[in-house]
């Protein structure tokens, strides 16, 4: 079954249409770049169909935007679904379809050939990475770089040219100015939106707060992730005597909702891709730490954030401790942060740069008049 909400083409005598794919993958690490692109796109006057399993793309929908609903593809054999999404977009046919994670690599792959289209490959993550070792890279367009270490990832481990690499850095909305510590009256809250999973350091976090506890630091914690793991970390928390200043607030609709009036964000695990949780803390002005991640370039010590090891509670504890007692650093911290990413994140850019490798792709299949 395949849904699709239909609006009216962007009126264009030569549109450079694009079909971008999207999966759940994407949405968890990448939600509101995604938002930020599609309404950018619109802006560039890009006509777009955004293709997806995951019902999160219909809240996409919007102006000349048509989103493609469809169930998840079983590749073995022929697909009855893959008919489906190519009926769905026809009418239109895309000159350029972009992946936007490796769960949709195949997906866009198959679209690309069917409309004899040019297939963009985003990478955002070391599974993108490993993705595209396995995908022949003749019918490749264009990989789309996240960040500096991605592409030199894809240069140096992949033997990928660097012709073919564009670095377009995800766009997010920034504040004016630091929210940190706006209400000094308040007790300091702290936010963390990390899934509540093994291996993602949350047992790390709760173990620094327990430290800090005994030194006479105190604050409010909020877990506002979801995860399989939620009921030993409980016991955890309730072990370490911590109830009355950790809570589990298990968000109602976007997690990145509960920054707004936090005064510091925390990622407590290593990750292996791009989230967009810390960035969207920088931009709004939030005192943040982060673990040492070797494919991010935003998470700078004493630049954007505090950065520690994975998995030494003794870092995280000493700089939350700093983040919590000297109110004055936090705030230069985030006032950087912020800074850091209006600069080098901004929605115009994102957008501008994503439509302008769309348009210069699609040329060669269009065609130009020429004045007798």
């Amino acid at each position: 079954m395949v849904t699709m909400t239909e609006q009216p083409p962007v009126a264009d005598s030569q549109p450079t249409s694009a079909a971008i794919c999207v999966d759940s993958d994407a949405f968890d690490r990448l939600g509101r770049v995604l938002r930020h692109l599609t309404v950018g796109l619109v802006d560039q006057a890009i006509p777009l169909r955004l293709v997806s399993s995951d019902p999160r793309i219909e809240k996409l929908a919007l102006g000349p935007v048509q989103t493609l609903l469809h169930e998840p593809i079983s590749w073995l054999g022929k697909s009855r679904r893959l008919s489906q999404i190519v009926d769905g977009i026809s009418s239109q046919p895309p000159l350029v379809v972009h992946a936007t994670s490796a769960g949709t690599f195949r997906l866009a792959q198959h679209l690309a050939e069917v409309f004899e289209a040019e297939l963009i490959l985003q990478i955002s993550s070391m599974a993108d990475c490993e993705a595209l070792a396995r995908i022949p890279q003749e019918r490749i367009a264009t990989l789309l770089s996240y960040s500096t270490p991605l592409s030199a990832v894809l240069q140096e481990q992949l033997k990928i040219d660097n012709s073919r690499i564009a670095l377009i850095r995800p766009g997010i909305l920034a504040s004016k100015t630091a929210t940190t510590y706006s209400d000094p009256s308040r007790e300091a809250t702290v936010i963390c939106t990390s899934a509540l999973e093994r291996n993602a350091g949350i047992e790390t976090l709760i173990d620094a707060v327990h430290k800090l506890s005994k030194r006479g630091i105190s604050m409010l914690l909020f877990f506002v992730g979801r995860g399989r793991h939620e009921t030993p970390l409980r016991r955890a928390v309730r072990s370490a005597g911590l109830s009355s200043t950790i809570t589990f607030a298990d968000p109602m609709g976007d997690p990145l909702e509960a920054l707004c009036g936090a005064d510091v964000f925390v990622t407590p695990g290593a990750e292996s891709g791009f989230r967009v949780d810390s960035l969207h803390a920088m931009a709004q002005g939030v005192a943040t730490i982060g673990v040492e991640n070797p494919l991010c370039d935003h998470i700078r010590n004493d630049e954007t954030a505090i950065v520690c090891k994975p998995g030494s509670s003794d870092e995280l504890a000493n700089a939350l401790a700093k983040l919590l007692t000297d109110r004055n650093y936090a705030r230069q911290l985030a006032g950087r942060a912020c800074d850091y990413a209006r600069t080098n994140h901004s929605l115009a850019g994102m957008a501008e740069n994503t439509a302008s490798l769309y348009r210069k792709l699609a040329l060669v299949h269009k065609t130009i008049p020429i004045s007798p």
